[in-house]
């Protein structure tokens, strides 16, 4: 295929897997949890269509296809597709998440080396597909550099979903996100309803750091109640507040303070009445299957099976606030199963997202003892995997009595999805 034929090609193809994934049950896709899934036999095609879009973007063979040898004559491309084109490569394969590393790689450094041949506002769409990808690349903050003078000129809900992608990428910290969070602030004011309740609760997190554009930011909120539909990203940004900035929070006027514990107390209503209590897995139950009412992933799972063989009791997917804790087990101790999506692709730092969650965990007290999914997997036999948990685990784990009592495994089934005493009072 030629660069036009390969990315309509490529583009027709998104748009089947999306309304394919659409089509199916929640929680019955291939890509069970955060991972989405693939059509029969789409997996190899998207292979194919990546290493086809690296060859047009970097102007030479990159793979052989299967049974050819090295430099197959007419594979090679004469000269570079477009940086346009090779954005369009790039959003397509973000969109499905599919796709070689290897090409995503060849594709995103070929955009980011020559950003300055790009329209400013197309750095959105660079921005947004790193995000779907969950790349953490070195060089991103060129792309808010590029971005620095043209902020105000995009769109409004292209400008929240960028800020949207910044956070997630962990760029809040770069020099060149400055121009981003003073634009963010200034926008508050006059940003339209549906637009700020776009504005997810890592953004706010990341961007809004300074106390009066988090003030700022509760105040609209509270301005703008009545076309509150989704709740739990003000949720987490209460708690953010609450936890880490408690001078803020004492500052907060009455009203806005009412709002929030409103908002809180009809979520947690809402909760306790769509979800029952969850039991622990018998040790000799042995299940293949990942139990989305009981786990909040395959890692989850295994690790809780793990735990009961040993003997050692605990609570799965307990409410703390609008978080869901993995596992309970001593008073203040909680195991958190730490999936691929909890980081970077390709990587073991945590995204934004899995670091503050950790973050505020450990701000309310709880003693955080992560399980990261490339440590779990790489033990090859059930006693290595008891044994990575004695060390990882602390000796309240064994002995609750120290500092807590665990509840007998019965007790929990039908009492109500209460919070944790790790729970910060006095709201």
């Amino acid at each position: 295929m030629n660069t036009r034929e390969l990315k309509f090609a490529m583009m027709n193809e998104a748009y089947l897997v999306r309304k394919w994934r659409s089509g199916q049950p929640k929680g019955q896709a291939p890509g069970v949890g955060h991972s989405p899934g693939l059509p029969a036999e789409a997996q190899e095609l998207w292979m194919a269509f990546g290493y086809r879009a690296a060859e047009l973007a970097c102007g030479r063979s990159v793979q052989p296809m299967p049974g050819e040898p090295e430099g197959v004559e007419g594979r090679v491309p004469r000269v570079q597709c477009s940086l346009q084109s090779t954005l369009r490569f790039l959003q397509a394969m973000a969109s499905v998440q599919a796709g070689p590393h290897s090409a995503v790689l060849v594709l995103v450094n070929r955009v980011l080396e020559n950003l300055r041949d790009l329209n400013p506002h197309q750095g959105f769409y660079v921005l947004q597909a790193m995000s779907r990808l969950r790349l953490k690349h070195p060089k991103a903050g060129r792309v808010l550099r590029h971005l620095s003078l043209a902020w105000r000129s995009l769109v409004e809900k292209t400008f929240v979903k960028s800020a949207n992608a910044v956070a997630k990428l962990d760029l809040s910290q770069e020099l060149w996100a400055k121009p981003l969070k003073m634009t963010l602030f200034t926008w508050l004011s006059t940003m339209s309803p549906q637009n700020l309740l776009r504005l997810k609760a890592i953004a706010v997190m990341e961007l809004l750091d300074e106390g009066e554009a988090m003030r700022s930011y509760l105040q609209r909120c509270l301005e703008d109640r009545h076309h509150l539909v989704y709740s739990r990203h003000l949720q987490m940004v209460e708690l953010h507040v609450h936890l880490l900035y408690p001078n803020l929070w004492n500052s907060l006027s009455e009203e806005v303070r009412l709002f929030l514990e409103e908002i809180r107390e009809a979520a947690n209503a809402s909760r306790e009445d769509s979800h029952s209590d969850d039991d622990d897995l018998p040790a000799t139950e042995l299940v293949r299957q990942f139990d989305r009412q009981r786990f909040n992933s395959e890692l989850h799972q295994e690790v809780s099976r793990m735990l009961s063989s040993m003997g050692l009791q605990h609570r799965n997917k307990l409410s703390a606030g609008p978080m869901v804790l993995d596992i309970h087990l001593a008073e203040m101790c909680i195991v958190e199963a730490a999936p691929a999506w909890q980081y970077y692709l390709r990587s073991s730092h945590l995204t934004a997202l899995a670091r503050r969650r950790q973050e505020m965990l450990q701000a309310m007290g709880f003693q955080v003892i992560v399980i990261p999914h490339f440590e779990w997997f790489q033990l090859e036999s059930p006693d290595a995997q008891r044994e990575f948990l004695r060390q990882r685990l602390p000796k309240e784990a064994w002995h609750p009595n120290l500092h807590g009592r665990h509840e007998p495994r019965g007790e929990p089934r039908g009492e109500p999805r209460g919070e944790p005493r790790g729970e910060p009072r006095g709201r």
